[in-house]
């Protein structure tokens, strides 16, 4: 169902940058009217504060006149929590740790995931309606950025943990290693 807004403020958001940087410096005002489709409140009052997160467009009425709607952005994700929580755990180190081949492999596909959804916005998904990535404190580009190192860092981990793993394996074959503390150098 729709439900007609009376001269809403229109934040423009250009898919890249921050949208509290949108919000900031780009409000457009004037609009009359705006179509907006809801799945909430058959109605909503005079002077209530709502929220829409949807592609403004022309569309053509049957009488053939042209007016302003929206389109809903059906699939749409906030990435900043997810972001928070990774920057945190780079932070403390949890990076250079050695966890083993299910975790790196686990994070290198988590990244690929992100990455595919942050370079395709607007794609159609698995459910066939678009998905968008969005975040309030940092702009697109940076999170790919972000992701594109993040998975840099977990593969030279892999690596080296890849490298201590068959130094140790090499170790126990010649019968070097006969305490747990003979393994801590070669996991340098």
């Amino acid at each position: 169902r729709y439900v007609c807004l009376q001269r809403p403020l229109v934040i423009p958001w250009d898919g890249n940058e921050p949208l509290q940087e949108s919000y900031d410096h780009r409000a457009i005002e004037g609009i009359e009217h705006l179509w907006v489709e809801t799945s909430g409140a058959d109605k909503i009052n005079m002077m209530q504060h709502v929220l829409s997160c949807s592609r403004v467009k022309w569309y053509t009425r049957k009488d053939g006149s042209i007016d302003l709607g929206t389109e809903p952005l059906h699939v749409l994700y906030n990435h900043d929590g997810q972001i928070n929580d990774l920057i945190k755990a780079r932070e403390a180190g949890q990076f250079h740790r050695n966890h083993g081949d299910s975790y790196f492999d686990d994070q290198l596909e988590f990244c690929d995931v992100y990455l595919d959804l942050l370079t395709n916005q607007g794609r159609r998904g698995k459910l066939n309606k678009p998905e968008w990535i969005y975040s309030q404190f940092y702009s697109i580009s940076w999170l790919i950025d972000w992701y594109r190192g993040y998975k840099a860092e977990l593969q030279s981990a892999q690596k080296h943990f890849n490298r201590a793993q068959r130094k140790v394996a090499q170790q126990v074959a010649r019968g070097r290693c006969r305490s747990a503390g003979g393994f801590s150098d070669l996991l340098r």
